[in-house]
C-alpha cells in the first residue's frame, strides 16, 4: 500500500500549490478543483482501508472538539438565514478536516516531512519572486502599489508568507550544508521582501511579534549556542532584502507606515480607523444571533443593517468577530479551545522532542501559527483556502510530532 500512500501525499502537496495559485481560492471553480482533490484523497484512503482491512488511525487532542465543531456547524447550516451558502462553508470545513487527518496519518518518516515543509517554502518562493516580478513591472511612480502575486488581495499573501518564513529562518539556522544554506538564504530573501512589499501592515506587525516569541524562546533554550555560523547568511539577508526594499519599495513602505491610523487610502476599510465601525456592526450582529450565528458564510447578506455609516465591504476583517457572528459564540469557544490546545501541544513537543532539528522545526511551525493567529485580528484570511490549508497542514504536523509514543508521535527514519 506504500503507492496508494505516495499518491495520497501527493495530492497533499498538489492541493499546496494549487491553491495560491488559483487567486488563494475562495470560490468558484477552483473550490470545486479542491474539493474534487480532496475526494480523491479520501476514496485512495478508503479504498486502503478496504483492501488492507485494517485501519491505524492516530487520534490527537483535537478529536473532540473537532466532532462537535463539525456538529455545530451543521446546526448553524440547517438553521442559517442562506442555508445554500452555509452548506457551501460547510463542505469547506469537510476538505480541512480530511486533510488534517491525512497529514496526521500519512506523515510517517522524517523525509516526508521535510518533504512537506519544502514545498511549502517552494511555493512561497515561487510566489514571492512571481509577485517581484510583477511589482517591478506596475510599481513604478504608483503609490500604494502592493504585492499581490497570484492573490487577489496582498493582505492574503502576506498571510500565507508569515506562516512559511518563520520555518525558513529556524531551517536556515540549523542547515549545515553551504550550498543548500545559500538556496535557502535566497528563498528566504525572496520571501522577505516579498512579504514586506504587499504593505500589510497587519502582517508586518503580526509576524515581528511572532518572531519575537520565538526569539526569546530559543534563546531560553539555546542561548547564543549555534547562531554563530549563521549569523553571517542572516546578516548578508537582511542587507539585501533593505538594499532591494530602499531601491524599489521605500515610499511605498514609508507611505503605508504614515497611514496606519490616519486615513490616506483608496478604501476607507483599509486603514485601522476604518475598520472600527464594522466591528462595531458585527458586536451588534452577534449580539442578535448568539448562539448559532446567521450561518456559515452569511456575513455579507446581513451586516449592512447594522452599520451605522455606509461601508462597502463583505468581510468583518476580524476572524473571530466574523466567526462569532456567522457560527454563534459556542463554536467560537470551541474554536478557542482548539487554539490552546494546538499552542499546548507545540510547546510539549517542543520541550521534549527527542532532536534539535526537530525541536526547531516545531518552533518554526509554531511561529507561523502565532503570526496568523495575530493577523485574524485585523483580516479575514481563512477565507481563502489557500492559508487555511497551510494552517491546516501545519496543525497536523504539530499534532504527528507530539512527544507520545503510544499514539506514534516520533517519526522514523
Amino acid at each position: 500500500m506504500k503507492k496508494i500512500d505516495n499518491l495520497i501525499f501527493c495530492l497533499l502537496i498538489s492541493i499546496l500549490f494549487f491553491t495560491p495559485l488559483a487567486k488563494g481560492t475562495e470560490k468558484g471553480l477552483a473550490v470545486c478543483v479542491v474539493h474534487t482533490l480532496v475526494l480523491i484523497l479520501l476514496s485512495l484512503w478508503i479504498g486502503e482501508i478496504l483492501v488492507e482491512k485494517k485501519s491505524h488511525f492516530i487520534s490527537t487532542p483535537l478529536d473532540y472538539p473537532i466532532v462537535v465543531f463539525v456538529g455545530l456547524t451543521l446546526l448553524a447550516s440547517i438553521f442559517s438565514i442562506k442555508p445554500a451558502v452555509s452548506f457551501g462553508a460547510f463542505w469547506k470545513l469537510i476538505d480541512y478536516i480530511i486533510v488534517y487527518y491525512a497529514v496526521v496519518n500519512k506523515l510517517r518518516t522524517k523525509n516526508q516531512l521535510f518533504l512537506l515543509v519544502s514545498s511549502l517554502m517552494a511555493v512561497g518562493a515561487f510566489l514571492s519572486v512571481w509577485g517581484l516580478i510583477k511589482y517591478l513591472g506596475a510599481s513604478q511612480g504608483r503609490l500604494g502599489y502592493e504585492l499581490a502575486s497570484t492573490f487577489a488581495n496582498s493582505n492574503h499573501l502576506a498571510a500565507f508568507l508569515m506562516m512559511i518564513i518563520p520555518i525558513a529562518i529556524v531551517l536556515l539556522i540549523l542547515e549545515m550544508d553551504i550550498g543548500k544554506k545559500v538556496f535557502l538564504a535566497y528563498g528566504l530573501c525572496m520571501m522577505l521582501v516579498a512579504f514586506v512589499l504587499t504593505l500589510s501592515r497587519g502582517g508586518w506587525i503580526s509576524l515581528l511579534c511572532a518572531l519575537m516569541v520565538l526569539g526569546l524562546m530559543y534563546l531560553k533554550k539555546y542561548r547564543f549556542q549555534h547562531l554563530g555560523k549563521s549569523f553571517v547568511p542572516i546578516l548578508l539577508i537582511a542587507l539585501v532584502c533593505l538594499l532591494f526594499i530602499t531601491g524599489f519599495g521605500f515610499n511605498n513602505v514609508h507611505h503605508q507606515l504614515s497611514s496606519f491610523f490616519v486615513q490616506k487610502r483608496r478604501k476607507e476599510i483599509e486603514s485601522f480607523n476604518g475598520r472600527v465601525p464594522i466591528w462595531q456592526a458585527t458586536l451588534d450582529l452577534i449580539h442578535d444571533y448568539p448562539v448559532l450565528g446567521t450561518g456559515p458564510g452569511t456575513f455579507p447578506y446581513v451586516y449592512e443593517k447594522y452599520l451605522k455609516k455606509k461601508i462597502r465591504d463583505t468581510y468583518a476583517h476580524n476572524e473571530y468577530l466574523q466567526l462569532m457572528s456567522e457560527w454563534g459564540m459556542v463554536s467560537f469557544l470551541l474554536i478557542l479551545w482548539m487554539m490552546i490546545v494546538i499552542f499546548k501541544e507545540s510547546i510539549k513537543c517542543y520541550l521534549t522532542a527527542p532532536s534539535r532539528t526537530l525541536r526547531s522545526l516545531v518552533l518554526g511551525i509554531m511561529g507561523g501559527l502565532i503570526a496568523i493567529s495575530i493577523h485574524c485580528l485585523v483580516d479575514f484570511n481563512f477565507h481563502f483556502m489557500a492559508n487555511t490549508f497551510v494552517a491546516v497542514v501545519l496543525t497536523g504536523m504539530i499534532m504527528r510530532l507530539q512527544c507520545t509514543e503510544n499514539k506514534g508521535g516520533f517519526l522514523y527514519d
